[in-house]
């Protein structure tokens, strides 16, 4: 199980690392779009159309998605695991993938499992195994929290879709073919009721050799930054005195994400900290999916003069180019990203 997860991930990642020139594959997003579009009548009122404007608010992407991505399309030729079926091939944010993947190893059985045996060849325990297995491995993270809430966004796309194929392949006068629709229907339900957006932070799945936090980007969860950063800086014997500065840097950073990148909705941030030991210099990096913008380009205030002369806002991001020893922003592949560097 260890070594097949692995080189399936492995695979997984390399397909969408691959970046397509436009119009040579065809959008997935399109697709689920017009599926959505189809089935939403079937939820209640309220909850079709959040689905629909969740779905249209997942950001594009260039990246090759396979389309039909499960265990009987890869095969083991002289060591060399290969991928088959390229006619599903497309381009889009990979939790349409991630949506099939569900679908191949949990969905489409959910109702009755012996179809995921009679499909992929193993039992039902097994493919749930895998699929659990996968999801931890691309995503690179032991996080429950955070798994159980992108498999939650994962669900809704997967459930559309299973709804949309058997109610156009279906007259549904079959009593299980009811009796499926119905239980998946009820599961989206559920999920809909908790879910606010469906993108995920893609930087979550890169090769990262420090420490990361990824979640939800409100001033609720400060105080488990401020902790997650802390935490960090005591395990090397921080200096007190460093370690408040990056403290009171990291709140100011997290809470314009927080504030701004996704009004009014919320949305994902991930924190990076690593640490080198020769220099000994601490890196932080902040990075969202959210609204374009670098907090940096902002005029410095004029602290010359008195509080009631100078402009509105803008005194945090000062003190922290203040008390850093480097502060940069980015804007890379839909991504913030702002790093800061403070020497210990």
């Amino acid at each position: 199980m260890d070594w097949c997860v692995a080189e399936y991930v492995k695979l997984l990642k390399t397909v969408h690392s691959i970046t397509v020139p436009a119009g040579k594959l065809p959008s997935i997003k399109e697709d689920a779009l017009a599926g959505i579009s189809r089935m939403k009548h079937t939820l209640p009122p309220e909850h079709g159309k959040k689905l629909l404007s969740m779905a249209e608010e997942i950001p594009e992407s260039d990246h090759m998605i396979h389309g039909d991505y499960h265990t009987k399309n890869i095969v083991l030729a002289d060591n060399e695991v290969l991928l088959i079926d390229m006619d599903t091939l497309s381009v889009g944010h990979p939790i349409f993938e991630l949506a099939q993947m569900y679908n191949s190893y949990v969905g489409f059985s959910e109702y009755n499992e012996d179809i995921v045996l009679h499909f992929q060849g193993y039992p039902a325990s097994i493919a749930r195994a895998f699929w659990k297995n996968s999801l931890r491995a691309y995503l690179n993270t032991n996080d429950a929290r955070y798994i159980s809430e992108v498999e939650d966004k994962v669900r809704c796309l997967a459930y559309a879709d299973l709804i949309d194929w058997k109610r156009r392949h279906s007259d549904l006068t079959n009593e299980e073919d009811r009796a499926t629709v119905e239980l998946w229907t009820r599961n989206l339900t559920a999920i809909l009721e908790h879910v606010d957006f469906l993108s995920f932070d893609l930087h979550a799945e890169e090769t990262f050799s420090g420490e990361q936090l990824v979640i939800e980007a409100t001033a609720d969860n400060l105080p488990h930054v401020l902790a997650f950063v802390n935490e960090q800086l005591e395990r090397v014997n921080c200096p007190i005195k460093t370690q408040m500065q990056i403290s009171v840097a990291a709140e100011e950073i997290f809470v314009n994400i927080a504030n701004y990148a996704y009004a009014p909705k919320t949305g994902p941030a991930t924190i990076r900290l690593s640490i080198s030991e020769d220099p000994a210099v601490v890196t932080v990096t902040f990075i969202d999916s959210g609204v374009p913008f670098d907090p940096l380009e902002k005029i410095d205030p004029d602290v010359s003069l008195p509080a009631e002369d100078r402009e509105i806002g803008g005194l945090g991001i000062f003190i922290t180019k203040k008390i850093m020893d480097d502060v940069h922003y980015e804007y890379k592949n839909g991504y913030n990203c702002l790093t800061m560097i403070k020497k210990m």
